[in-house]
C-alpha cells in the first residue's frame, strides 16, 4: 500500500502546487495540467494494478484528481475555465487515442523488436477507447455543472459538500459508463464497478483538505 499511497498524495500535491502557481500565472497554468494529466491517463490504462482486495486500472489515481482541478477552476475562477479544461481534456485525449493507433501501425525500424510489448502495452481495444471518450464527455460536464450547481444552492457555502458530491456522483457515473460498455461480456461487471468506485471515493475524500489549504492561500 506504501507506493499506492505515495502516487495519490503526489497527485494531490502536484495539484495544490498547480494551483496555488495558478494565482499568479492564471487559471491556465490549472487548465495545461488538466489536459496533461487526461492524456496521460490514456496511456496509463493498459496497466492493472492491486489495492487491496480491489484489482483497478492504472488511470484510477490521474483520472481521478481531474475532478479536483475542475472543482478548484470552478471554485476560483468560475464554471468557464472549468469547462474550457474539459474541452481542452476532449481534444488531448482523442490526439492521445488517435496518435498511439496510427504510430502502432507505423513500420518498425528493421533492429526493433519491440513491436509486440509496443502493441501490448498501448494497445486497445475499440470498445475501451469508446468507453473512455463517452465516460469522459458525459461526466467531466455532468461535475461542472453540478459543482456549479451546488455551489449556487448552498449559496457559496459548504465547500466540502459540493467538493465531496459532485466527484462521488460523478466517478459513480463515470465508473458505470465505462464499465458498462468496456467490459459487459467481457469480465464480471459488479466487482470491477465496486472496486474502482470504493478507490475512487477514498481519493475523493482524502482531497477535500487539499482544496481548503488552496482556498485558504487564494484569500490571503
Amino acid at each position: 500500500m506504501i507506493v499506492e499511497l505515495s502516487l495519490i498524495i503526489f497527485s494531490l500535491v502536484m495539484v495544490a502546487i498547480a494551483a496555488i502557481v495558478s494565482k499568479k500565472q492564471g487559471p491556465e497554468f490549472m487548465i495545461s495540467m488538466f489536459v496533461a494529466c487526461i492524456v496521460l491517463a490514456a496511456i496509463l490504462g493498459s496497466k492493472l494494478f492491486q489495492i487491496g482486495p480491489f484489482v483497478v486500472d492504472g488511470t484510477i489515481v490521474i483520472f481521478s484528481i481531474t475532478f479536483l482541478l475542475t472543482d478548484m477552476l470552478s471554485e476560483f475562477y468560475g464554471k468557464k475555465y472549468a469547462m474550457k479544461a474539459v474541452w481542452g481534456g476532449f481534444i488531448g485525449l482523442i490526439l492521445a487515442i488517435v496518435a498511439i493507433q496510427l504510430t502502432i501501425h507505423l513500420q518498425p525500424a528493421s533492429f526493433w523488436h519491440n513491436q509486440e510489448a509496443f502493441v501490448t502495452i498501448l494497445g486497445s481495444s475499440w470498445r475501451i477507447m469508446l468507453a473512455s471518450i463517452i465516460a469522459y464527455v458525459t461526466t467531466q460536464h455532468f461535475d461542472v455543472w453540478y459543482y456549479d450547481a451546488i455551489k449556487k444552492f448552498t449559496k457559496n457555502k459548504h465547500l466540502w459538500l459540493r467538493n465531496n458530491l459532485s466527484t462521488a456522483t460523478s466517478q459513480l457515473l463515470n465508473t458505470l459508463i465505462f464499465s458498462t460498455i468496456a467490459f459487459t461480456g467481457i469480465a464480471p461487471l459488479l466487482p470491477l464497478i465496486t472496486g474502482s468506485y470504493i478507490v475512487k471515493l477514498g481519493i475523493a475524500i482524502m482531497d477535500t483538505p487539499i482544496i481548503y489549504i488552496v482556498r485558504i492561500y487564494f484569500r490571503k
